[in-house]
């Protein structure tokens, strides 16, 4: 599965738990691990592989940088601290995700710690979403002011500006 339509899969299957209201609920965050408290929680064991040279797949890497990027809407652990398979993640589902571009916002942004064209951040995240999304992630950043854009050369070019070193 490509990794786009995989995590189109996961969150489908991510909002079908939550939706089922079949026992999800918040998960510990203390010491404790997720489901452990009082009742079972409902949990999602994703396999999404460990990459062909098992340095981490894209399917993998876009799974937990979303989980990640998202710590109030998910409890998760991954495979390698329970049994050492980095091949899945057990995810406890507590609210939605956010949606289309929106699951870009992180990862961009981060990418964009040096300046970067347009181009070249659908190079990066079209596995993960489409070019669409992309082009809505790159303007909703902009005039949320989380990106600067500039002109070189005639193509426009984004940088976080926390990291921004007077490029253009």
């Amino acid at each position: 599965m490509k990794t786009t339509d995989a995590i189109a899969c996961f969150i489908r299957a991510y909002d079908n738990a939550l939706g089922s209201g079949s026992g999800v609920g918040a998960a510990s965050r203390s010491g404790s691990r997720p489901g452990s408290g009082s009742g079972s929680a409902a949990c999602l064991k994703v396999v999404h592989g460990y990459g062909s040279g098992g340095l981490g797949g894209d399917t993998r890497h876009a799974v937990r940088s979303l989980l990640k990027a998202n710590p109030a809407c998910a409890d998760y652990v991954l495979g390698e601290d329970v049994d050492g398979n980095p091949g899945y993640t057990i995810v406890y589902p507590r609210r939605r995700l956010p949606s289309g571009s929106e699951r870009l916002y992180p990862g961009i942004v981060d990418y964009c710690s040096s300046p970067k064209t347009k181009s070249d951040v659908v190079r990066r995240f079209v596995r993960r979403s489409t070019e669409g999304d992309i082009g809505r992630a790159l303007r909703e950043l902009e005039n949320g002011g989380r990106l600067r854009s500039f002109l070189k050369n005639g193509r426009r070019h984004y940088v976080d500006p926390r990291s921004d070193r007077g490029w253009n």
